[in-house]
């Protein structure tokens, strides 16, 4: 599987992903890894959608995985939203932005919050970077 992210024997303590769905071992690798962490009430998450910031995180911790540095393609100034992109999500939208990897929007913001319908345009990006 991509990014080794397929193993029987991982595990998770997600209170929403049960060892019965068909993803868990994908969930349970990619959580040991420190992929992905889950939310302060111990959910992964399953119901709910991702935000752009939160997408940003996995992709950049999903990149480090590989191994590979890439080229910075353009400087990172800020984004007009700048102020509500999340402390713990900043580092990996400057640096995918500066690598060339994510844009923000047409107006010049990001939309950390909002819910992406498109979150593994980063992923396969980097799937064709590597």
């Amino acid at each position: 599987a991509a990014f080794d992210l397929e193993d029987e024997t991982a595990s998770s303590h997600f209170h929403d992903v049960f060892d019965s769905d068909w993803f868990y071992p994908y969930v349970s690798a990619a959580f040991e890894k420190g992929i992905v962490t889950g939310d302060t009430l111990g959910l992964f998450g399953v119901n709910t959608g991702i935000t752009r910031q939160d997408a940003m995180v996995i992709a950049s911790r999903v990149f480090k995985l590989t191994g590979k540095t890439g080229e910075v393609k353009r400087d990172y100034l800020s984004f007009g939203d700048e102020a509500l992109i999340a402390d713990y999500a900043k580092n990996a939208v400057k640096e995918l932005y500066s690598l060339g990897i994510i844009n923000g929007t047409d107006k010049g913001d990001f939309e950390p919050k909002r819910f992406s319908l498109n979150y593994f345009n980063p992923f396969i990006k980097i799937i064709r970077f590597i």
